[in-house]
């Protein structure tokens, strides 16, 4: 599995590997494994699957080492007062690379369709965690609220759990 992703360009007292590595090109990922076992964007357990779904797909959100929450195919994202919804925001200019899959195989940019897709399919996804999402409201090309069943203390945990896949999938 190789996949690339854009990325800021290298900050001020990063020591970059190769000149190349300091245009904001992106980030070059290889994962390499045995091929076993079936493919499925939420895998029950850890499998050659899961290690693919990290290379290939975004979250919405990623929780840092030290607990923040960072940006990553959302750009941002909006917290109702009673925790019962966020309005997402996919970063402009994401695109997902050319696959069969997508209308004449070509890329194309993300938009909250798929966003709206990618919460469905991790809210029916057969693992030990569920968020409880509620229905997805699409607002405009890329923002769209998701609500939650019930009030969420941690609405940014649960969307640190979706991850960004083209509605085609």
């Amino acid at each position: 599995v190789i996949s690339i992703s854009k990325r800021s360009p290298s900050k001020p007292g990063v020591s970059p590997v190769t000149k190349a590595a300091e245009l904001p090109l992106g980030t070059l990922k290889i994962g390499w494994g045995p091929r076993r076992g079936s493919f499925s964007v939420y895998p029950f357990a850890v499998s050659s699957s899961m290690v693919a779904m990290e290379l290939i797909a975004e979250p919405l959100i990623e929780t840092t080492q030290s607990g923040h929450f960072v940006p990553r195919a959302a750009s941002k994202w909006e917290v109702a007062p009673d925790g019962r919804s966020v309005v997402v925001t996919i970063r402009q200019g994401a695109l997902f690379s050319a696959h069969p899959c997508l209308p004449g195989g070509l890329a194309r940019e993300a938009t909250s369709k798929d966003l709206e897709y990618s919460v469905a399919l991790r809210n029916e996804a057969k693992t030990l965690f569920k968020p409880g999402f509620g229905p997805t409201e699409i607002i405009d090309r890329y923002r769209a609220r998701v609500t939650f069943l019930l009030p969420s203390p941690f609405p940014e945990a649960f969307l640190a759990t979706v991850f960004l896949v083209p509605h085609e999938l």
